[in-house]
């Protein structure tokens, strides 16, 4: 029968069933936590107090086998303390005293009537409830004991003056290096084994504590063979109405934790000059004598990988180490546990080093020995001629050490790196060529990454291929470089074009976890970089994992400074382009102006002389339309001529009055009856020639479009100058149009006046807007100059 751990299981023994069943109904009904069984005999309550859980038996003194005595007495061989009552109806006081001599829990005649019931049920909860609460007690006592005993702190109790020992566990021997036995004569024993010079504060402490104060206090203790150990004591009084009956503590030994702690805050000091080393071997240096100094590892040495030796070489070593080993040894790939440490990055530590298979060195005074890695750098060594030196405080401190060297190398590394890709990149600010610089790039990666294989492909002029550029030579000689095509359908093709259209960096960790990659590649990781528009950058190696988060940020930066070169190659080469137009454009504009002013102005000049003898030799009212033909042509020449070599850029800027300018220009012109006004005290900066063209090209249209007494106003604006008549004006729909060449609404304009004027603005970078003057005419709004006093701002 299974039951709950809050019921209370009963065995009730009696010969008279309907009794025996009665008791069970009644009893059950007094508390809901019973449950009852009934036994006939002594043999039926045998097998059930075998087979089931029994809390309490109900026995009555007559029963078939053996009276309840017997039994009680049976009961108590294996059971000594289970709750047993006694209740019969032929008790005798006789009965009860040798019942209750056999360990009886109570004794109970049985009465007429139910109530008697009720009695029986409350003894037999009070009974059980004690047994249990007995049986909790006990077996709480027994794990504070275990656990006193497996403990390596010292628990104890004495009494409240200190004169007896009541309890205190064995690790008391190992700590004080004294016996249990020592402390039942004299309870105050243990203050024999505290250093001299602490016994004062000590009894001062524990006189505290016996005046009811909990006190705290660190002292030494001198062992049996001389050791000094550390100790950090806790002790509190327990009272009893306000009296101290007893004292319980702990003594806990800290001299390792001490050792510990002032280590490490050693090793931080140290980490501090480690990291302001500047080269390998000041950190192997600080290193070493950290473990000689600090952590009392005489026998040590720090050991660097060399690339180009394929070796662990050493650095720097104590003189202890190099007295022990003589000449400290450099490991070749492969040779002992050193290689295996650098290679796995996981540490080896022996007790006997000497009982190893695979030793470098099978003559080797050397027993206990640690051996860790400085990830990617080399190994520190320690080693001494003792087994079992190192303990796991040695072996944590010691990797806290590395730690901070590897830290440091890293740095160092680090800054290496980047100052070579910093030198290397800049070498890509005067490459002149796409291929050279996809080769500057391959190699600075392949140097600072010390990546196999890698390469740059540059997009095809048809965009549809990667073919390679430039790729390592190492990986030329094993492979040929792949072209990757964007109809191309392998997993390959298509993750380097991803790379390039999406702008977005690929990395693979490992190929193998890559379906459709690992047939297709030699290479186990990789990096696919885009080149903006010009292609991608790969970077491949042959292990999984290979890139940690700086080789990432070496590929972006040197990605980032080739995309900058291979933009600024673009733009040279367009520039050259340009450049190679534009010599050409200059080359037929000069042939034309020599055609315009030799090939054309040289016949007309004989026309002209031509015109003036025939004028002589006759009177013809064509004659003057011939001259103003002539006129006209002379004009047009100009015009084109000033077009021509004038340009588009102001070459010569320096200070320019307005004012003084425009009237110059307007006695240049033929004005007739027109007016100049001037409202400005302008000095701008400005190219004259050009400058120059724009006031005579403006008031040339003025008076060539205005009345004979034309008004023409040149006055300021904010950022610039206006220049203004009274004329006819420009309508509006053909303000646009007005700067064209040819564009003229005389039949004696050239129509490249106002293309003049736009040249000549442009060649300033200025803007210029017709609009219509305040008396209907038009007006030419010149903004964004730059004036001598108040430079225009960007």
């Amino acid at each position: 029968m299974t039951v709950s751990s809050d019921t209370i299981s009963i065995l009730h023994v009696d010969d008279d069933p309907a009794f025996a069943e009665l008791a069970a109904t009644v009893l059950e009904a007094e508390h809901e936590r019973f449950a009852v069984h009934t036994a006939e005999s002594v043999r039926d309550a045998r097998e059930r107090l075998d087979g089931d859980a029994v809390d309490c038996i109900v026995c009555d003194y007559e029963i078939p086998d053996e009276n309840g005595l017997q039994f009680l007495r049976s009961v108590r061989e294996d059971h000594p303390d289970l709750p047993f009552i006694l209740y019969t109806g032929k008790g005798s006081e006789e009965v009860a005293s040798e019942a209750i001599s056999a360990g009886v829990t109570d004794y109970l005649q049985k009465q007429a009537g139910t109530s008697q019931y009720t009695v029986l049920a409350n003894r037999i909860a009070t009974a059980v409830d004690q047994y249990r609460a007995e049986q909790v007690a006990e077996a709480t006592e027994r794990k504070l004991h275990q656990l006193a005993e497996k403990s390596d702190d010292v628990l104890f109790m004495f009494d409240a003056d200190w004169e007896e020992t009541l309890f205190i566990n064995s690790a008391y021997q190992e700590v004080f290096g004294g016996s249990i036995a020592e402390l039942e004569g004299d309870s105050c024993a243990f203050l024999q084994h505290v250093h001299p010079e602490d016994r004062s504060t000590v009894r001062r402490t524990m006189r505290a504590v016996s005046a009811g104060t909990p006190e705290e206090i660190g002292f030494r203790i001198v062992a049996g063979d001389g050791d000094v150990r550390l100790v950090h004591a806790e002790a509190k009084p327990i009272l009893d109405d306000g009296t101290v009956t007893r004292i319980v503590g702990i003594i806990r030994d800290i001299t390792e934790r001490t050792r510990r702690e002032r280590a490490i805050q050693a090793l931080h000091e140290t980490a501090r000059e480690i990291w302001h080393s500047e080269s390998h071997e000041a950190v192997a240096e600080t290193v070493v004598d950290a473990g000689r100094d600090i952590l009392d590892m005489p026998i040590n040495s720090v050991h660097l990988y060399d690339e180009d030796d394929d070796s662990l070489y050493p650095v720097a070593a104590t003189d202890r180490a190099t007295e022990f080993v003589g000449e400290i040894p450099t490991f070749e790939r492969g040779e002992g546990f050193a290689w295996q440490v650098f290679e796995t990055g996981e540490p080896r530590h022996f007790d006997d080093v000497s009982t190893q298979p695979g030793r470098l060195n099978d003559e080797t005074n050397a027993r206990s020995e640690l051996i860790l890695p400085l990830t990617g750098h080399g190994v520190l060594h320690v080693g001494s001629p003792e087994t079992g030196t190192f303990d796991e405080t040695d072996v944590s401190l010691m990797q806290t050490l590395a730690a901070h060297a590897t830290s440091a190398l890293d740095q160092i590394e680090r800054e290496r790196r980047l100052t070579e890709l910093q030198e290397r990149t800049q070498r890509l600010m005067h490459t002149a060529t796409k291929e050279d610089t996809a080769k500057a790039a391959v190699e600075a990666a392949h140097d600072i990454l010390n990546s196999p294989s890698g390469g740059v492909h540059l997009v095809s002029e048809d965009g549809g291929a990667l073919p390679p550029t430039a790729v390592v030579d190492t990986y030329r000689e094993a492979f040929e470089p792949p072209t990757y095509r964007r109809d191309d359908d392998n997993p390959i093709s298509r993750l380097v074009w991803e790379a390039f259209e999406t702008g977005e960096v690929v990395v693979i960790d490992d190929v193998r976890e890559r379906e459709g990659l690992t047939e297709r590649s030699p290479a186990r990781s990789a990096i696919i970089h885009p080149l903006g528009e010009y292609g991608v950058f790969i970077v491949t190696a042959n292990q999984p994992n290979a890139f940690d988060p700086s080789d990432k940020t070496y590929v972006e930066l040197v990605a980032t400074s080739l995309t900058t070169a291979l933009e600024r190659v673009q733009r040279e080469t367009n520039l050259q382009k340009r450049e190679h137009t534009l010599e050409r454009q200059n080359e037929r504009l000069e042939q034309f102006t020599n055609i315009v002013s030799h090939d054309l102005r040289n016949p007309l000049n004989v026309a002209d002389g031509r015109l003036a003898l025939l004028r002589e030799e006759c009177d013809s009212e064509h004659l003057d339309a011939i001259g103003r033909a002539h006129e006209r042509m002379d004009a047009l020449i100009t015009d084109l001529l000033t077009l021509a070599r004038e340009g588009d850029t102001a070459t010569e800027v320096g200070p320019v009055e307005v004012a003084t300018l425009a009237t110059e220009c307007w006695r240049n012109v033929d004005t007739e009856d027109a007016t100049l006004r001037t409202t400005t005290d302008l000095t701008i900066r400005a190219d004259e020639s050009h400058l120059r063209q724009l006031f005579e090209n403006l008031t040339r249209n003025s008076v060539e479009h205005g009345a004979a007494d034309v008004t023409v106003r040149v006055g300021d604006l904010p950022d610039g100058f206006y220049v203004a008549d009274d004329g006819s004006g420009i309508p509006d729909d053909e303000r646009e149009s007005v700067f064209e060449a040819g564009y003229s609404t005389s039949t004696d304009g050239t129509g490249f006046g106002l293309s003049i004027i736009e040249q000549a603005v442009d060649a300033h970078d200025w803007e210029i807007e017709i609009t219509e003057s305040e008396a209907g005419g038009a007006r030419f709004e010149i903004t964004g100059v730059e004036t001598v006093d108040a430079p225009l701002q960007d």
